[in-house]
């Protein structure tokens, strides 16, 4: 809720389609390993739409985020990806969604 007021705030509305969104952000989890798994599965599908639209900004958070060997993967594999943060780094996304 605090993120989501913070982009609303920013001017940024909610949608549930991703097609035209001008900011993509998933909050993770890293409790169950299918959670993970569609995680990457969910950041995989925007590499094109990103492709199509190279101002849509991509964010991944939350605790799955805050595990090293996952950000590095995301970094690594998903070079797309704008923006990784963990749970206290919340902060981040005004300087990162800045339009």
């Amino acid at each position: 809720e605090r993120l989501k007021g913070m982009l609303e705030q920013m001017g940024y509305e909610m949608t549930e389609e991703l097609e035209g969104a001008d900011l993509v952000l998933y909050n993770t989890c890293a409790i169950r390993e299918h959670a993970e798994d569609r995680v990457f599965g969910n950041v995989g599908a925007l590499k094109p739409m990103k492709a199509a639209n190279r101002e849509m900004k991509i964010l991944l958070c939350g605790c799955m985020m805050q595990q090293e060997h996952i950000a590095h993967k995301i970094k690594k594999s998903y070079p797309f990806v704008d923006v990784v943060f963990g749970n206290y780094e919340w902060r981040n996304i005004v300087a990162s969604a800045e339009r």
